[in-house]
C-alpha cells in the first residue's frame, strides 16, 4: 500500500470524526478501510513490550477490499513502531494478511494465501469488524475520494 493511502485515512478519519456519515452499501464491501483498534476497541495506538524489552507499538493499518487490488482480492496492512532500549526507533508498515475474500451480503471471509487461518467479518454502520484467533479487529470504512 502507499503512503497516500494512509495520509488519506488520517483526514479522513478527521471527518468522519466531525459527524460526517461514511457511506456504505450493504451490497458491497470493496473500498479501503483504516484500521482503528483491536481486541474489541478502538485503542490505537496501543504499545506492548516484547521478551526482549522493545516496546511494540500499533499505530495504524489498513486493509483495501477490492480496492487498489485485483477483484475478490484484499490486502491488510498494519503500522508498528519499535522502541529499543538505546533510545532508538523503527517504524514497519509490513502486511497482515492477504489474499481473497467473499462476501454475501452479510459475512464478510477473508482467505490468506499464506496459509493463516481464515478469518470472518461484519460490516455494520461503516465499521468493519473481523475476528482472528480470539481476537476482534476494527475498521472504518472510508469516504472514497475521486481519483
Amino acid at each position: 500500500m502507499t503512503g497516500r493511502f494512509f495520509g488519506s485515512c488520517v483526514m479522513l478519519l478527521a471527518a468522519s470524526a466531525c459527524g460526517q456519515m461514511v457511506p456504505t452499501s450493504p451490497r458491497s464491501v470493496v473500498g479501503q478501510y483504516a484500521m482503528t483498534g483491536f481486541k474489541g476497541s478502538r485503542n490505537l495506538p496501543c504499545c506492548q513490550t516484547d521478551s526482549s524489552g522493545v516496546v511494540v507499538t500499533i499505530s495504524g493499518g489498513g486493509m483495501q477490499l477490492g480496492w487498489n487490488t485485483p477483484a475478490g482480492a484484499y490486502e491488510w496492512d498494519v503500522v508498528r513502531t519499535y522502541e529499543y532500549a538505546n533510545g532508538t526507533s523503527q517504524q514497519d508498515q509490513s502486511p497482515f494478511s492477504v489474499g481473497t475474500y467473499t462476501w454475501d451480503g452479510q459475512t464478510l471471509t477473508l482467505i490468506d494465501s499464506t496459509g493463516l487461518a481464515s478469518m470472518t467479518g461484519v460490516l455494520a454502520g461503516g465499521v468493519l469488524t473481523v475476528g482472528h484467533q480470539g481476537q476482534e479487529y476494527e475498521f472504518l470504512k472510508l469516504v472514497q475520494l475521486p481519483q
